[in-house]
């Protein structure tokens, strides 16, 4: 039962890590086929373009691929923020305190006086 709790509760991780790095793939099939066409344009040219714009042409648009990465791996992970603090708004804002109207006392200012917790006859079971 415990590995079926982990499980499901691990699942939001691992579609989260597959439409990374889905979206990682595309990204680099989408720069790759960019990189195919400045190489033909570049080969068609072959006479009037310079092989260091070429080359400039090819370092710009692999640095521009790793940007784009790293941006939507930042986007998933403010997007993950933001709805950890959603969650937590809605969760103040929906749950009632628990606090009962008779609970007034306040304890002492010297309170508690030991650092321990005893338990004398303390049974505990999960069903």
């Amino acid at each position: 039962m415990n590995t079926r709790f982990l499980e499901a509760s691990q699942r939001p991780f691992y579609l989260l890590f597959c439409v990374q790095i889905w979206l990682t793939s595309v990204l680099g099939l989408v720069s790759a086929g960019l990189a195919v066409v400045v190489i033909g344009v570049a080969v068609s040219l072959r006479g009037i373009s310079s092989p260091g714009f070429t080359g400039l042409a090819l370092l710009n648009l692999t640095s521009f691929s790793q940007t784009l990465n790293g941006l939507v791996i930042s986007w998933t992970e403010v997007e993950i923020a933001l709805g950890a603090v959603a969650r937590i708004r809605n969760f103040e804002n929906e749950v009632e305190p628990e606090n009962l109207t008779s609970e007034t006392l306040t304890p002492p200012l010297d309170w508690p006086k030991q650092g321990r917790v005893e338990f004398k006859d303390v049974r505990a079971a999960y069903v």
